[in-house]
């Protein structure tokens, strides 16, 4: 197979929404200074909730309830598209439980005919939820557009913060099930989890010493949940949607600055471009405007600075290689744009992904999502 395969990742007939009509919607917000406001994405969460919620089944619903029960979860049902479908497959799938398709404007979930009970599972499938809900509250603010969206390198970056985006927000939520079992933890476990002294628990379950105290720090900020969110909850005084931005941050800059993203999402924006060109779409002009309140929007989610965005995201020296071209050949045919693609990564030293460990990581844990 090549380099540049359908994906199932296409935009060809987007749902009515704020793509449809080239425009931006402002997020609800249920914690709003402005009453009216306040109600209206209190009714929001609530009518989608509802909508999704009756289409739902086995398992699903539970990770539905469980979403619904944190602030973030909240933020994205509010705003997803109140037609957003839901549809249910059996079987299983090793690299992901669930996908959102911009085309069907449909939430596909695969329901496991034994509905395992077990928590890895139960927290894969909430990681999953949350990541492609958050792709359809983009979608439905407008920051997934192709239509004017502007030039080839500002849609493909585009496209590729969107997945930052939906990897940071999905990551940190599952972080704190992971920690808690739940997704609401009361103050007092929080202030009990803080106490916790995870440096000593692990010298003493891996028989360490003192002199491997700082060795035993940047390996459990590496890889410790529960270490990164103590961290995060003493940086933020102890206040969990705080601290929750913090982890947010850091997993963005792994997806966005330091390669983490890899082969999968470069593969699948290079063939949404494709397939946008495919659909008439020229990249003629520039929509800088549009795409600097996106921009905003997302550096506000996760406590960084616009400045923070705006620095060339480590991706492969391929990738930005077949933006160049695609920009400087804008008559070239789709076929004739993918067999170049193809030999530009074929020619490529470096490959894809700049950070290999990373990038094993993720294709482990969500490939296809």
């Amino acid at each position: 197979m090549g380099l540049i395969e359908s994906l199932g990742f296409c935009s060809k007939n987007m749902p009515p929404d704020a793509s449809e009509n080239n425009r931006l919607l402002d997020a609800h917000d249920l914690h709003h200074k402005n009453k009216q406001k306040q109600a209206a994405a209190r009714e929001a969460y609530e009518r989608n909730y509802k909508h999704l919620y009756q289409q739902m089944r086995g398992q699903w619903c539970y990770v539905l309830q469980e979403m619904g029960q944190n602030a973030m979860g909240q933020t994205i049902l509010a705003n997803l598209p109140p037609d957003l479908k839901v549809r249910i497959e059996k079987g299983k799938d090793e690299n992901g439980n669930a996908y959102y398709s911009f085309e069907e404007n449909e939430l596909t979930l695969l329901y496991f005919d034994n509905d395992e009970q077990e928590d890895f599972i139960f927290a894969r499938r909430y990681q999953a939820l949350v990541h492609e809900s958050r792709h359809a509250m983009q979608d439905y603010l407008g920051y997934n557009i192709v239509k004017n969206v502007g030039s080839v390198s500002q849609t493909a970056l585009l496209y590729m913060l969107m997945e930052a985006d939906a990897h940071a927000v999905a990551d940190a939520e599952a972080l704190i099930f992971a920690c808690f079992a739940k997704t609401n933890p009361t103050q007092k476990q929080i202030q009990n989890f803080m106490k916790r002294d995870i440096v000593a628990e692990t010298m003493k379950a891996n028989n360490l010493k003192k002199k491997d105290i700082p060795m035993i720090k940047r390996e459990l900020q590496k890889s410790s949940p529960a270490y990164m969110l103590q961290q995060a909850l003493k940086k933020a005084g102890g206040n969990i949607e705080k601290a929750k931005q913090l982890l947010r941050g850091d997993f963005f800059k792994q997806y966005w600055n330091q390669g983490a993203l890899g082969e999968h999402y470069e593969t699948q924006t290079l063939n949404l471009l494709l397939d946008a060109l495919k659909n008439g779409e020229t990249f003629s002009h520039d929509n800088s405007a549009q795409v600097e309140k996106i921009y905003a929007e997302i550096a506000k989610t996760h406590g960084l600075k616009v400045s923070d965005l705006k620095k060339k995201p480590l991706f492969s020296e391929a990738f930005y290689a077949c933006i160049d071209y695609m920009e400087k050949n804008p008559h070239l045919s789709p076929r004739k744009l993918k067999t170049a693609f193809e030999q530009i990564y074929q020619n490529s030293t470096r490959g894809f992904c700049l950070n290999p460990t990373a990038c094993a990581l993720r294709a482990s844990a969500v490939r296809g999502n």
